[in-house]
């Protein structure tokens, strides 16, 4: 059965793990988190998605510094809180999916099969050139064959 953890639960659980000092392996079996799953929260919580309300999130960019002197400089009538401006300022990624890294391999396992067809077509395109260069040649002595017995035979009549 899974564990809904809240926001609030996500972002503590990984501003502890800054604070502990401990391997990831070890605070998630501590814990009882998943590795794979804790990851996804440190990614998250770096791009600014996992914010909680009472705490700041980790990465901030020029763009958030700037947006949020502006608003000291000049008040205006919505107050912006800290995760609003986060939100519209930095660009957010595509969050972590095993969907995606399944679709990867996928993608990368169907160009190496790609790559193996189109060099087994590369050698098949050699070897055919190779036969029709031997058959060029034989056609050639084939015709100094029949120029030499036109040659005879002009000599005999």
């Amino acid at each position: 059965m899974k564990k809904k953890w809240t926001v609030e639960q996500k972002v503590n659980f990984v501003v502890g793990f800054k604070k502990s000092g401990m391997t990831k392996k070890a605070y998630c079996k501590k814990y009882g988190l998943n590795e794979d799953v804790f990851r996804r929260w440190e990614i998250a919580y770096k791009n600014g998605t996992l914010v909680a309300s009472d705490t700041k999130p980790v990465a901030k960019t020029k763009s958030v510094k700037a947006s949020t002197t502006k608003s000291k400089a000049k008040p205006k009538a919505k107050d912006k809180t800290a995760r609003s401006v986060v939100k519209s300022s930095v660009k957010t990624k595509k969050p972590f999916s095993f969907w995606s890294r399944r679709e990867d391999k996928k993608t990368i396992l169907s160009l190496t099969a790609d790559v193996e067809r189109l060099s087994i077509q590369l050698k098949d395109s050699r070897n055919e050139v190779f036969d029709l260069k031997n058959q060029i040649k034989d056609l050639k002595l084939q015709k100094e064959d029949w120029k030499n017995q036109a040659e005879r035979l002009a000599w005999v009549v």
